[in-house]
């Protein structure tokens, strides 16, 4: 079954009511930034806890596809520098 807008919501929803989780690392704890890999680790795993727990969630594409991704900053990992 693929996912759809209400089971998105669904998984972020479960993430953020969740108080024993803290998502996005980088913003809930002084030990991460933007930048930071371990952070962006950490809420990989957050996220895809919840995502494929969700009945309609089992395509890893469709996980993918799907994570937020944008507050992340990946110059500093960058190994190529040009395009």
């Amino acid at each position: 079954m693929a996912s759809t807008q209400a089971s998105r919501r669904d998984v972020f929803r479960t993430i953020a009511t969740d108080s024993y989780r803290e998502w996005p690392a980088y913003d809930t704890t002084g030990l991460y930034e933007q930048s930071s890999l371990s952070a962006l680790e950490e809420d990989i795993q957050t996220v895809a806890s919840a995502w494929f727990a969700h009945e309609a969630h089992n395509s890893v594409d469709e996980f993918i596809c799907e994570l937020p991704l944008r507050y992340v900053v990946l110059t500093p990992h960058d190994q190529y520098g040009e395009p």
